[in-house]
């Protein structure tokens, strides 16, 4: 069965993270018209050059169900991890059917890599990130 665009993006979130090398986290919400829909994911646009704005353009896919579904609308997310030259990203513009949102790696947090230590999660908000993280829930690994 394909794949088709969500009906909106509501929300999108980037953070650096510092791994070897460096890569984007991407995280979006948006809406689905039933109940049931499946495998959401970005798909990056193929560039044959990096964008000349620097945003880089995905589309919020998802399977859509087969069979008896809820007429109601139903928040989805999706998590992806852009794998680039972090010098060429200025930011990324996530495409739904019906809008579009922009969010800029300017001004981001940056996640921690490591490895071992015993935390629950593989990485770690860096101390030298804006205090704004601690007025939305603390030392929480995702302050967005």
């Amino acid at each position: 069965m394909n794949e088709f665009k969500v009906y909106s993006v509501e929300d999108v979130a980037l953070a650096v993270m510092n791994t070897t090398p460096k890569s984007v986290y991407i995280r979006a919400s948006g809406f689905v018209p039933t109940s049931g829909w499946s495998d959401q994911k970005l798909s990056e646009y193929i560039y044959i050059q990096p964008p000349p704005d620097g945003i880089w353009d995905f589309d919020f896919t998802a399977r859509p169900p087969e069979g008896l579904v809820l007429q109601v609308f139903i928040r989805i997310y999706v998590e992806h991890t852009w794998h680039g030259d972090i010098e060429a990203i200025k930011g990324v513009r996530i495409h739904s059917s019906t809008n579009q949102k922009v969010a800029l790696l300017a001004g981001a947090p940056t996640l921690q890599f490591f490895r071992g230590g015993g935390d629950a999660l593989p990485w770690k908000r860096k101390p030298t990130v804006s205090t704004a993280a601690e007025a939305v829930g603390g030392d929480h690994p995702f302050p967005f």
